[in-house]
This record gives C-alpha cells, sequence and structure tokens, in this order.
C-alpha cells in the first residue's frame, strides 16, 4: 500500500494483496480505477474518483483510494519516490518541543527534506538543542537568520574568554555585538551553549557557517526562492549571488510588490499576522500568507497565541503546531 499526495488528494495506491489488510480498516472509501500506464494517469484519477465518490456536500475528501493492478513499468517502488516531499519552516525560536512535534505531524522521512528558513535561536530556550537536531540530519537544510547571524559573531570571542589560563576580555566591539544579541532575545541561547560540553560547542561553531543566505529549488514544476526575510533593494535583473547577506536577514516585505515573474518568494522573519494586516484580511489565527507569488511562513511561534507553520511544496498543505 502506497500513498500519493497530488494536490488536494491524498491517494492511497494498492495491489491485491492489501485489500484485506484495507477491510478490516476504518477506511471511508474504496474505489476501484481502471488500468493505469504510468504515474500521470493514475494521479489524474484522482478527481473522478473524488466526483464519483460523491461526500456528504460540506465534508471533505482526505483520502482517494485506488485499487489498482501495477503495470510493469510502475512498481511499488517509483510510487514510493513519488511519496518524497519538500517542506519548509522558519523561526521557530528556541521551541525544541514544537519542532519536533511538527516533524512528527508532517511524518517527515529519511527521503524527504525540510528547510529551515533562519531564526532557529533566542527568545525560547533551546534553541541550540534544535539546531544540533538538524546538524544530525542530512536532509534538514538550515537557512542563515539574523538571530544565528548574532550567534555567528559573537560565539568566536565567547569561547575565546571561557579558555582556562587566559585573561582576554570582550573587545568594546564585542561587548556592542553581545548587548545586541542579548537585546534581541539571545540570553537563553547563551545559558544553553555555556551548559554544553566541548563537542557539542564544537558542531555548533562549524555549523553555523554552514548556513546559506538563500536557496533557489524547484517542486513539482515550481520555482521557489526560500530566504529568511525578503530581499532588499530587489531588482528582477539582479542574480542573487550579487545580493548583500543584509538584504537577506533584515527587511520587511511589501506584500504588494512584484517580485519574480516565474519563482515564488517564501520566507520567513514577518510575522504573518502583520502580513495580513496590511493587506486588510483577518490576522488571526496565525496562519501561512499567500499573496503576489510570495509566501510567508513565519506564524509567530515565539509570541503569544501564535504558532509553528510548516508548508509541503509539493501540495501546498499547510500544518500548524
Amino acid at each position: 500500500m502506497e500513498r500519493v499526495l497530488c494536490g488536494n488528494f491524498s491517494l492511497i495506491c494498492l495491489d491485491a494483496d492489501d485489500l484485506t489488510v484495507l477491510q478490516k480498516s476504518k477506511a471511508a472509501f474504496l474505489w476501484e480505477s481502471p488500468p493505469c500506464a504510468s504515474m500521470d494517469e493514475l494521479i489524474s484519477l484522482a478527481p473522478l474518483a473524488a466526483a464519483e465518490m460523491a461526500p456528504e456536500r460540506g465534508s471533505k475528501i482526505v483520502s482517494v483510494v485506488l485499487y489498482v493492478n501495477v503495470p510493469g513499468d510502475m512498481s511499488l517502488k517509483s510510487l514510493e519516490e513519488e511519496n518524497v516531499m519538500t517542506y519548509v519552516m522558519s523561526d521557530i525560536h528556541g521551541y525544541y518541543e514544537k519542532y519536533r512535534s511538527m516533524l512528527e505531524a508532517i511524518e517527515f522521512a529519511e527521503d524527504d527534506t525540510l528547510y529551515v528558513l533562519g531564526d532557529v535561536l533566542d527568545r525560547g530556550p533551546d534553541g541550540f538543542k534544535i539546531l544540533l537536531d538538524m546538524a544530525a540530519r542530512p536532509n534538514v537544510i538550515g537557512l542563515l537568520g539574523n538571530h544565528e547571524l548574532l550567534a555567528a559573531v559573537v560565539l568566536p570571542s565567547l569561547l575565546r574568554t571561557m579558555r582556562q589560563g587566559e585573561e582576554q576580555p570582550l573587545s568594546k566591539a564585542e561587548q556592542a555585538h553581545m548587548q545586541e544579541w542579548l537585546q534581541n532575545g539571545g540570553k537563553a541561547s547563551i545559558l544553553q551553549f555555556l551548559q554544553f560540553g566541548g563537542e557539542e560547542m564544537e558542531t555548533v561553531c562549524e555549523y553555523l557557517p554552514e548556513l546559506s543566505a538563500y536557496e533557489e529549488i524547484s517542486v513539482q514544476g515550481r520555482r521557489f526562492v526560500l530566504v529568511h526575510a525578503g530581499l532588499e533593494h530587489f531588482s528582477a535583473a539582479r542574480p542573487l549571488e550579487e545580493y548583500d547577506l543584509e538584504d537577506f536577514l533584515f527587511c520587511r516585505p511589501d506584500p504588494e510588490a512584484a517580485y519574480f515573474p516565474n519563482k515564488i518568494l517564501v520566507f520567513g522573519h514577518t510575522p504573518t499576522r502583520l502580513l495580513f494586516k496590511q493587506i486588510g484580511k483577518p490576522e488571526l489565527p496565525d496562519r501561512i500568507f499567500h499573496h503576489n507569488k510570495m509566501i510567508g511562513v513565519d506564524c509567530g511561534c515565539a509570541y503569544p497565541g501564535g504558532r509553528l507553520g510548516c508548508l509541503c511544496l509539493d501540495t501546498m498543505e499547510e500544518f500548524y503546531v
């Protein structure tokens, strides 16, 4: 039995051996498909199956069950490969339990990919614990946020002052950076970092410089530009590699701005409740923002009433914890 996400539907594709298992379960529907010659043909049957099952008015179809005899060129392995998903989330801000709950909610698998668009650190107590988890997962790709930038600047000088037998106080510039980090919620992160052993400290310090400023990816034929905050000083003719680091980390996007005509800009940093308010829509409950080829995914995890949001780029399904 294989599950394939397709648009608004979740297809469960069966061969004959699966029917006994299905009949013992609480499946709502069973619809037998005609023979399929390809994955595209199989997926195209989803709306037909949905229409013929005709749920009650107002109800929502969660799964469409297709009973198929898998042809030779469409093995169950190929079905499994089609089920690989790409997810994005942002601005976790130290809330490790929400992060772990989200991984469970999306049923995050080894073949899936998760992009975390920065601001893992600060405000909440476990930012570095989240970073260590991300560093241990090759299928989690972290982007640099303004809070990670502050940590990357301060931690080397902080470690220098901790070395035994050396008396090297922070310089005035280093003190200013430390003060800026503290003013932006860094106290919780610093306290956690100081509790780490040497190996954990080393892992963090090696991982922070690996965080990228942006990623450009294609999913299901759609092109996405992933950044932390947006694109300051935007020009459609300007290659991404020519932007300054600050252009990706600190700006507040204008919801009515026109960015790429053939790409979708995905970002965090600005809580979506503020973006909804700017376009005159109800801002609560916190939810993912879709508007003008841009998607905001910072759902205010660190704020009262906020949530951690996650978006599947394959299906545009939204998840919240």
